[in-house]
């Protein structure tokens, strides 16, 4: 992990008339019950990765963890979109 860089998932709480987050954390339960309390906010994902990987590495696009780690990242945060959605 430390070697590739890794940035963990955020969770922003965000509000419509700012550009930036009110919050950030890397729980979501804690983003979701500020958002809650906050009028009109909203959580918004905004997933981890490794940054080294994801920028600096040539064979990024070849390398069977770094593609199953992007896999899975997409899959959640689909399914965190749709359960938004919903």
């Amino acid at each position: 992990m430390e070697e590739r860089w890794e940035k963990p998932t955020a969770y922003a709480v965000m509000k419509p008339s700012r550009k930036t987050a009110v919050r950030v954390f890397y729980n979501q339960q804690e983003a979701e019950e500020l958002a809650a309390k906050t009028d009109g906010a909203y959580v918004q994902v905004r997933p981890g990765e490794a940054i080294r990987c994801a920028r600096y590495c040539a064979v990024a696009k070849f390398c069977d963890q770094y593609q199953r780690e992007l896999a899975a990242r997409r899959s959640v945060v689909t399914e965190l979109e749709e359960a938004q959605a919903a």
